[in-house]
């Protein structure tokens, strides 16, 4: 079994449940392996803060979050290296794509991580993901040396082959989905193949953060939150939105007169009702989370059969939460928010 480091390197200055993390280290720890994370969130010399600057600016309101959290003025990358040396890992991974791509700071984590990686001393293999791995794996090689390969496309299940292949680097080129630094060239491997559902993933682990990043700032209060997803895909291929990088590598790349990708239904999944219900009833219990950020790319998208159902579980309930959501303005009527 292999130890995989995680590294977070959230510059935002408050704590965010990333899911590409949780779902991650569940997988890994899941078939034995020894996972541990390393959250850069807190870090004053790091962070620029965003909860300050945004009440300051009023475009949030005012709230005593600092007092929930505690900010250290020690070096990131001493603590960093210190980390590395106890834990000894063997990969270290960074940057995925999960189903909050809009909200994970997933554009610019690749570079983030390489900054905090950059001048640290260690043996493990250096391995990332996410967007700008996905559309184009030769730049990110290209611009970042020390990066031994790239994962196109979500992640969970090539993260977990490749720490299966620990001390044999030369079988990483047959992995799908897969671009491995061979000299000066970049190999990229087969196109991976669209998991047809959530399934092959356990309850993800939260465990894994530290307690003060569950609270956040949220309409002038601190509230004990966490980010899910139910479903992962979105049925449109709006030019604008980095979705359609995701969707084009997976092969869904025809688009109806409606802007709708041919063959949604084989590209958005979701989870049963009865899995989601459990996992929330889960967690909020868990954690004590009052709020669940469903960061499913457009919620109402996932099917009538599995949002009648869950509202159906959650209405019978005595679950006390609150649930955000996002989706498209077309898709609200009387009876979507009935639903809602």
């Amino acid at each position: 079994m292999s130890k995989i480091l995680l590294i977070n390197p959230n510059k935002w200055g408050r704590g965010i449940t990333s899911i590409w993390i949780a779902s991650h280290s569940a997988l890994l720890k899941q078939h034995g392996h020894d996972v541990d994370l390393f959250d850069a969130t807190f870090y004053s010399q790091w962070t620029v803060d965003e909860v300050s600057y945004n009440t300051n600016n009023e475009q949030y309101q005012s709230t005593d979050y600092h007092s929930y959290v505690t900010f250290k003025d020690t070096s990131v990358l001493d603590d960093l290296q210190k980390k590395i040396d106890d834990f000894n890992p063997d990969v270290i991974f960074w940057s995925a794509i999960s189903s909050h791509i809009h909200g994970e700071g997933e554009y610019v984590n690749i570079q983030y991580g390489y900054e905090l990686l950059n001048e640290i001393k260690t043996s493990a293999w250096l391995v990332t993901g996410g967007l700008q791995a996905t559309a184009s794996p030769h730049e990110i090689m290209k611009n970042f040396p020390k990066i031994k390969c790239v994962v196109q496309g979500y992640s969970e299940g090539s993260l977990l082959e490749i720490a299966s292949l620990v001390g044999n680097s030369s079988r990483l080129s047959d992995l799908p989905g897969v671009a491995v630094r061979d000299g000066s060239d970049v190999m990229v491997g087969s196109q991976k193949q669209l998991a047809p559902d959530l399934s092959y993933l356990p309850l993800y682990d939260y465990s894994i953060f530290d307690d003060q990043v569950f609270w956040r700032p949220y309409n002038g209060e601190v509230v004990r939150a966490i980010d899910y997803e139910a479903s992962r895909g979105c049925i449109y291929s709006c030019e604008y939105c980095v979705e359609t990088i995701i969707q084009k590598y997976y092969g869904f790349d025809e688009i109806t007169k409606g802007g709708a990708i041919k063959g949604a239904a084989n590209y958005v999944r979701a989870k049963s009702p009865e899995t989601i219900f459990s996992e929330l009833k889960s967690v909020a219990e868990k954690y004590k989370v009052q709020l669940i950020r469903c960061q499913d790319t457009n919620f109402l998208t996932m099917g009538k059969k599995t949002l009648n159902g869950l509202a159906s579980l959650i209405e019978s309930s005595d679950l006390d939460i609150k649930l955000y959501i996002e989706t498209r303005p077309e898709g609200i009527n009387p009876k979507s928010v009935e639903l809602l």
